[in-house]
């Protein structure tokens, strides 16, 4: 048997050990049963209005003292409603008194007068770190790898004595977690500090409460509680309870900080859906707009997902008896064949059935023989064993009389969309999506928290955006002919970086003729493909297509593509920051670790240039100052939000609905490895390595350059001068 065990076992001794110090936990337990049993009763007693045949123990206070305990009570409140009311009235009369004045002006002066003893008491030390700090830095030396004794000795006791420890204590907890020791252990002291019986009398009160409203009884209750609070109140240590109540209102602020989070992704959603099918984001140089296009391609995506599953949702409810999970399995069976591949082809299925069972249904004397030879013949049932004899075929909204298939279409074509396991995005730079599909067999169901995702195992749930072919979306010429894709166009978000560099406006296509042999901008009826892209893939009067663009002018793309939908121009952007609540105690420790910083980056900066060998102190400060930084970065990483305002405009750009909007930037979301930032850098890639550094380019001799100075820049402006001046 695993030695671990043999120290789990000891461990658990010395948890029943403990029992001992609680000696009234169990008898509580019990008690609390009894008064949850003599409620229950007269619960159902107070039902039928007959007097209940026992005692309503649960108003009682507990009968604490059943073996001797060191744990008192408790004693926050008066011991009866009737002292509370008395107390509270002398309670205001007592604070308005001048001794309690007086008394509370005592405590600010006690307050100062150990404040300045501690200060006293830091002055030295912080001058004896400073002359610490300063002796490292009053040497020089260049001994370059070269560590000193007592470092040395500080990693051969952390390789030998601290690593093998916290490696083991590490593989101990994972052994606990995976045994039921873990379970046992959490029982005992649950149990200790009487958690369980709070809850059973809680339940034992409101059982009691909703047939007497007695209102007053409350007051008892929270007697009962302080008295069962007792042992986990006094038997923790008041430093771990600062530890705890630290813990819990760091706990609060992440919770609230990622539901702030949560509210902004929701935001930027319906920004997303007030727009038109086609959305073009422009800005100046790093004003942020591919990281703005790819924030909303994300949001988009999620937002493809949520309209097929509501899209599931109203059509299972126009039928509720019809055998939507066999539909489910046909098309997911009919979808590992290649058989369907795309939304056309799923109609095309669909109607196939339909067709066939209206054949069926112009000679019923078959329908029954045909029921019958699906079951002993396992054949494709055109009803998918929906009993049409029985329930509706057809559904009328008052708007019309819809038939059953054009229900189960519209699913087919929305589960397609749904189910599909890849990325739905489609963009001529790549973009790393993270939603996980979550399936046990029956449906599945899309997690997209992008707030709750670990880093480490990005690779086991990342998937990349679809290259883009243009020749999709083109209606008229292609650039290759016979192009497989050029009939793939369906449903996704397709987003394309600096559009204009690829569609250009008509000053630059001047020069081009729509007869050109070949494909070009004029003829291959790009804008045209735009404009009717919203009936490529409509599902039950959605549109499953968004169309995402950026680039640096709006004028460098036509009019002719761009006014199809709206322009969103970058005004400004604010400073990306944690949205942590005020309270949160990661702000004040922030500035304290801000100035920390500051004070170690100078010192470290001295310490390097004039030293090369390493040392313990450096080497601890070092690891230390590494850690908190950590810790902060990680924050402002998680719980980043930098907020975008934008001015929003139609594609015509004639300023008539200039209206102002903000949009979220997310660092969670937005910036976890999803693209990048230099995704064109292709461009200025050499034919061959490049062999010149900055330090081999020429420099000028002096403030005036020389016209041979002028001639080594290859400039156009130079070439015309000279030109000029020579003619």
């Amino acid at each position: 048997m695993d030695y671990r065990h043999y120290i789990c076992l000891a461990i658990t001794l010395g948890f029943l050990g403990c029992g001992f110090i609680f000696p009234n936990a169990l008898p509580r337990f019990a008690e609390a049963l009894r008064d949850l049993a003599f409620s229950i009763v007269y619960y159902f007693c107070s039902i039928i209005d007959v007097p209940s045949p026992l005692p309503v123990t649960v108003m009682e206070l507990p009968s604490w003292q059943f073996a001797p305990s060191r744990f008192a009570p408790l004693s926050l409140l008066p011991a009866s409603w009737d002292e509370f009311k008395a107390f509270w009235g002398e309670y205001w009369c007592t604070w308005v008194t001048w001794e309690n004045v007086e008394a509370y002006f005592n405590l600010w002066g006690d307050i100062l007068y150990y404040g300045s003893k501690l200060l006293l008491v830091l002055m030295p030390l912080a001058l004896l770190l400073w002359l610490l700090l300063s002796r490292y830095t009053g040497q020089v030396n260049n001994d370059h790898g070269k560590e000193s004794k007592p470092l040395q000795r500080w990693r051969r006791f952390t390789f030998k004595v601290v690593s093998p420890v916290v490696q083991w204590v590490r593989s101990f907890w994972d052994f606990v977690k995976s045994s039921p020791y873990k379970s046992l252990w959490t029982f005992l002291w649950v149990m200790f500090f009487n958690i369980p019986s709070v809850v059973v009398a809680f339940f034992a009160f409101y059982l009691y409460f909703i047939c007497s409203f007695d209102f007053l009884s409350i007051y008892g209750q929270l007697l009962k509680l302080m008295v069962d609070a007792a042992p986990l109140v006094r038997f923790i240590p008041v430093a771990i309870w600062v530890v705890i109540g630290f813990w819990a209102v760091n706990a609060i602020c992440r919770s609230e900080a990622k539901a702030k989070l949560e509210h902004c992704e929701r935001m930027n959603r319906g920004f997303i859906n007030e727009r038109g099918i086609l959305t073009t984001v422009w800005g100046v140089m790093n004003a942020g707009k591919t990281s703005m296009l790819t924030s909303m391609s994300l949001s988009a995506e999620v937002e493809l997902h949520d309209m097929a599953l509501e899209i599931l949702l109203e059509c299972d409810v126009m039928y509720p008896s019809f055998p939507w999970d066999k539909l489910r399995l046909e098309i997911q069976k009919h979808m590992e064949t290649k058989e369907l591949v795309d939304v056309p082809s799923i109609r095309k299925w669909i109607r196939s059935y339909c067709l066939r069972f209206a054949q069926l249904r112009l000679k019923p004397q078959w329908c029954k023989w045909w029921q019958r030879q699906v079951k002993r013949l396992n054949l494709e049932d055109p009803t998918f064993g929906y009993d049409f004899e029985h329930y509706p075929m057809e559904y009328n909204d008052e708007l019309k009389v819809s038939s059953i298939y054009e229900a189960i279409e519209d699913y087919a074509c929305a589960y397609f969309v749904y189910t599909v396991e890849t990325s739905l995005i489609i963009s001529n730079y790549s973009i790393r999506s993270d939603a996980i599909k979550e399936d046990l067999g029956n449906f599945p169901l899309w997690n997209h928290d992008f707030f709750d995702r670990d880093p480490r195992l990005m690779d086991a749930f990342s998937r990349h955006s679809h290259i883009i072919d243009y020749d999709m979306i083109r209606l008229g010429e292609k650039m290759l002919k016979d192009n497989p894709n050029r009939n793939a166009l369906g449903f996704g978000v397709y987003v394309v970086s600096e559009i204009d560099k690829e569609r250009k406006n008509m000053l630059d296509l001047k020069e081009t003729k729509i007869k050109d042999e070949g494909c070009n901008q004029r003829n291959d009826l790009f804008n045209a493909g735009v404009k009717m892209i919203r009936h490529a893939v409509t599902i039950r009067n959605r549109c499953f297509i968004r169309l995402l663009f950026d680039l640096q002018r709006p004028e460098d793309w036509g009019a002719n593509g761009r006014d199809v939908g709206d322009v969103v121009f970058i005004e400004d952007k604010g400073e990306m920051a944690p949205v942590l609540p005020f309270f949160s105690p990661f702000w004040l420790c922030e500035g304290v670790f801000k100035w920390i910083k500051g004070k170690y980056d100078r010192f470290y900066t001295e310490y390097i240039y004039k030293r090369g060998d390493g040392t313990l102190f450096v080497h601890l400060l070092r690891t230390v100052i590494s850690k908190i930084d950590n810790h902060y970065r990680k924050v402002n990483n998680a719980y980043g939000c930098q907020v975008l305002n934008l001015k929003l405009d139609s594609g015509r750009m004639d300023g008539s609905g200039t209206v102002s909007r903000k949009y979220y930037k997310l660092s969670k979301k937005d910036y976890s490895n999803r693209y990048c930032t230099d995704c064109l850098a292709f461009i200025w890639e050499g034919d061959a390595p490049n062999q010149i550094s900055i330090a081999d380019l020429p420099t000028y001799a002096d403030i005036l350059a020389t016209s041979e100075e002028y001639a080594l820049q290859n400039s156009h402006f130079y070439n015309d001068v000279t030109k000029w001046k020579a003619a």
